[in-house]
């Protein structure tokens, strides 16, 4: 759309998301109900809630989220696997570090 060039527009879901259910949520879609969550310190600047706000989406784009949170967790679930990819193959690549600061 011409009106949003050059906008900062956010795309969400419309509700806010504890980091605690979004991790129970890959666990129920992953079928890994005993997988341990654990939570590592808090960085500096750590934002303690978010909720992007898309109501500039819905005004310029037209856009209104047509999946549920954990519906389209499961679709991307699937796409990895039919690449070739499962969430064990992505989890030992993440490069896990927390913010580490200069002397």
């Amino acid at each position: 759309a011409k009106q949003a060039v050059g906008e900062t527009i956010n795309l969400g879901y419309g509700e806010e998301i504890s980091i605690r259910q979004l991790a129970d949520d890959v666990k129920a879609v992953l079928g890994k109900e005993d997988a341990k969550i654990e939570f590592d310190d808090g960085r500096p600047g750590d934002v303690l809630r978010l909720y992007a706000d898309s109501t500039k989406a819905a005004d310029v784009l037209a856009y209104r989220p047509q999946i549920p949170f954990r519906d389209g967790l499961a679709k991307l679930a699937q796409w990895y696997e039919q690449h070739g990819r499962s969430a064990e193959d992505l989890l030992t690549e993440e490069v896990r570090h927390n913010w580490e600061t200069s002397a």
